[in-house]
């Protein structure tokens, strides 16, 4: 899974721009051992415009 995680400040969902708010890690338990999952919270970014 790791090579699909996306590792960047703004991503483009849908045709706009989201920026990263917060990136977050948990250790979980499993039958198989300790796991790591990251965790991030995304927000719509403001759109820009120019003073007319």
């Amino acid at each position: 899974m790791a090579k699909l995680d996306v590792d960047a400040p703004t991503i483009l969902i849908d045709g706009k721009v989201h920026r990263r708010v917060l990136r977050k890690s948990q250790t979980y338990e499993t039958s198989a051992g300790e796991v790591v999952v990251f965790t991030r919270f995304t927000r719509t970014a403001p759109t820009r415009t120019a003073d007319a």
